[in-house]
């Protein structure tokens, strides 16, 4: 569930544009524990670190949790990147 978690986290880096430079901001702002001001960070991290705790073995959570977050995660990570592709689709017909 965790890989499923950080390959929404990479789908939402593509959409947004470069994910070598978001990947690096991400990292900067969890491991500075900074409050991050723009929504996208802060989508992204927290979806990093999702990632990171339900792959934790110190962390006791039930299967039915895991799947219910995981559930939750894609189904919102699916809902940004059909809202963004179908802006840029119109967009794109308009100009």
């Amino acid at each position: 569930m965790a890989m499923a978690v950080r390959k929404a986290q990479l789908a939402l880096q593509h959409a947004f544009g470069s994910p070598e430079y978001l990947e690096l901001l991400i990292a900067d702002a969890i491991q500075t524990r900074t409050t991050i001001e723009d929504p996208m960070l802060g989508i992204l991290s927290t979806l990093s670190l999702v990632a990171k705790n339900i792959s934790e073995p110190q962390m006791l959570w039930s299967k039915g949790s895991i799947l219910r977050v995981t559930k939750e995660i894609l189904e919102g990570v699916s809902a940004i990147i059909r809202e963004m592709t179908s802006t840029k689709n119109v967009e794109a017909v308009v100009d």
